[in-house]
């Protein structure tokens, strides 16, 4: 009987947050927005991301690939590595896009909605920065 009251207790839990953030929209008409626009985004990206010396001395550089969610009360989660460049590079992201702050979030049919965001860069440990591949 406990187990099926713990049982209970996460599904209807996991439900409630589901209903929260609502469904992921694939095409919806305005996209997520950091706050401070696409410049904002990488000056927060390139101020709070650190580089291991050997990432720095390896000069390791190249394009990645970073998918998260955006919900629709502008948290940012489910930060996915797409294409990455080093173990610490791929975790150094993760935790920058983790601790970002709030987000505009995609409008679709007049509503805000949740919806994958995905974040080309081009990264280069040596020089210590990140800017935007396209």
């Amino acid at each position: 009987m406990k187990r099926l009251i713990i049982t209970c207790c996460v599904f209807f839990s996991g439900f409630s947050a589901l209903a929260q953030s609502g469904p992921l929209v694939s095409n919806p008409e305005v996209l997520p927005q950091y706050p401070k626009g696409q410049s904002g985004l990488y000056a927060f990206i390139n101020d709070r991301m650190t580089y291991t010396e050997q990432d720095r001395a390896a000069r390791i550089e190249g394009e990645m690939i970073v998918t998260f969610v955006v919900h629709r009360d502008g948290r940012v989660s489910d930060v996915e590595i797409k294409k990455g460049l080093s173990p610490d590079i791929n975790s150094g992201i993760i935790e920058v896009i983790d601790n970002m702050p709030e987000w505009r979030p995609a409008r679709a049919g007049g509503q805000w909605v949740s919806a994958r965001y995905s974040l080309a860069m081009e990264i280069n440990a040596g020089a210590r920065t990140a800017r935007p591949l396209f």
